[in-house]
Order: structure tokens, then C-alpha cells, then sequence
């Protein structure tokens, strides 16, 4: 977050940052400094909330001081990110991001060939249902599912000059069964927006049930899903369901798909 506009497209503040994140909010006026956003934005620091009472950052998993540079609490995950349990990215803030509070690391660098790789699997069981059988309505729309989740979810990967986490990568798998289920591309972006909006970990319905924190909630597909749900859609190039009744039987073979 380095900046807020208005809806013309007009800066209303600008927020500077120490390489451990302490804020500085810019005024536009006449570009002094003060102490509080007039707008009440509490999102500054890699896109985290910030407690101005406590000057203290919510990473979801544990509670940051910019000040310090360091965690308050020790680290969930123990030693699998190193034997300091307090220190944040690896005391090097500008090549490493950790955006949950569980470990700062580079991000894997994959190729183009390595991701198809680990993604034919999905490609191969699509292909091989006979094009009269559909896969159930639950399975169209398994997004960030359950399916998924692993140590490699929230990983993060270098691709194509972006940069992803685990799970934005499957929605390349995803894109490939909406093009394979016969669906437009606008009807794959609108089925997963509201599945991620209704039924997943982190969605407003978790919000409300008391189940996660505000700060949380996922609301929409990020860019970086969309646009894998996208290149995935474009990507498949087999067999395509042929309306008929369906006696499909779900994701049978699926489990190769690494990330």
C-alpha cells in the first residue's frame, strides 16, 4: 500500500516505509507528515493491518513491531523456517515476503514447462471422461478447496515474471474444467467469484460465523487467479462435454497435482 485515490483518480494520501515497515502517512496538501490517516485507512505495510494504538501489524498468524523488526510471538510453524522463532524475513524484508507470519523465504522459481508439467495430471483426467459425462456440479466449482490444501498452498512461486501463491496456481486446473465443462469463460469467472465469496475458509460466511477475523475474509479471486483461471481456460485443448445426462463421478485420479 503506498497510496489512496479518490474515485477521480485523485491521491488522497501517500505512505512511506522503513525497510521494517514503520509508516510515514504524506499529506497531499503540501506534503507534510501526520500522525493518522484522515481517511481511517488501516492497511499500510505489505498490505497489512496496522493497530495504531499498539503500532503493532496483524500478520493472521502472529502480531509484528516495525519498530523491532521482529515478531511478539514465536513462530507457529516452530523450526521450519529457521531457530529464531521471532525474526521476519529472514532479517532481509526487501528479497523475502511473509505475508502470514509463518516464514519469510524467496519464492520457488518454476518454468513454464516444470508448472505443465505438474498440472497434466488434471489435463489428462479431463481428457479422458467421455465427452457425454459431465463431472458433478460440486467438482466445477472446487476452486481453493480442501483438495488442495497442503504445505504448498500458501508457498509462493515465481512464474512468468509473477509471482503466486500455491493455490493461485490451481486455478489453472480450474480453467481447464470449465473449458472441458463446456462453460464461457465469463461463466467460469462468475461460478468461482461466488464460490469463493460463499464456500471456502476465509469466506464471508466464516466471517459471520465468528470463524475467522474481518482482515481475513478472501471476498473475490485475486488477479493472479483470475488470470490462471484464464490461461488454463485457453489452455485445454481436449475433448469437450457434450450436453447429455451426466453420470460422472468427481475427480478420480486427480492427485498428482503438486501445488
Amino acid at each position: 500500500m503506498i497510496a489512496i485515490s479518490d474515485e477521480a483518480g485523485n491521491t488522497i494520501e501517500k505512505y512511506e516505509y522503513s525497510i521494517y515497515g514503520d509508516v510515514k502517512i504524506v499529506a497531499k496538501e503540501n506534503g507534510q507528515t501526520r500522525e493518522v490517516s484522515i481517511i481511517d485507512n488501516p492497511y499500510y505495510f505489505t498490505g497489512r493491518h496496522l493497530d495504531t494504538e499498539t503500532g503493532l501489524y496483524y500478520y493472521r498468524a502472529r502480531y509484528y513491531s516495525p519498530t523491532l523488526g521482529r515478531f511478539l510471538q514465536t513462530d507457529p510453524i516452530g523450526y521450519a523456517d529457521g531457530i529464531n522463532w521471532y525474526v521476519y524475513c529472514a532479517n532481509n524484508p526487501i528479497m523475502f515476503a511473509d505475508p502470514l507470519g509463518l516464514s519469510g523465504e524467496a519464492p520457488t522459481q518454476l518454468t513454464w514447462n516444470e508448472f505443465y508439467e505438474e498440472m497434466d495430471p488434471i489435463r489428462n483426467t479431463l481428457a479422458a471422461k467421455p465427452v457425454n459425462e459431465s463431472f458433478p456440479i460440486w467438482d466445477q466449482a472446487f476452486l481453493d478447496s480442501e483438495y488442495y490444501q497442503g504445505s504448498n498452498n500458501n508457498r509462493r512461486y515465481e512464474l512468468g515474471g509473477r509471482t503466486y501463491k500455491g493455490s493461485e496456481l490451481n486455478y489453472y486446473g480450474i480453467g481447464m474444467l470449465m473449458r472441458r465443462e463446456g462453460k464461457g469463460l465469463y461463466q467460469a469467472e462468475v461460478i468461482v467469484t461466488l464460490w469463493k465469496e460463499v464456500n471456502i475458509p476465509g469466506s464471508v460466511l466464516w466471517y459471520l460465523a465468528g470463524q475467522i477475523p474481518a482482515d481475513d475474509i478472501y471476498w473475490f479471486p485475486s488477479d493472479n487467479e483470475f488470470y490462471m483461471l484464464r490461461k488454463g481456460y485457453y489452455g485445454y485443448d481436449g475433448p469437450i462435454y457434450e450436453a447429455t445426462p451426466s453420470t460422472g463421478t468427481g475427480w478420480d485420479g486427480m492427485d498428482g497435482a503438486f501445488y
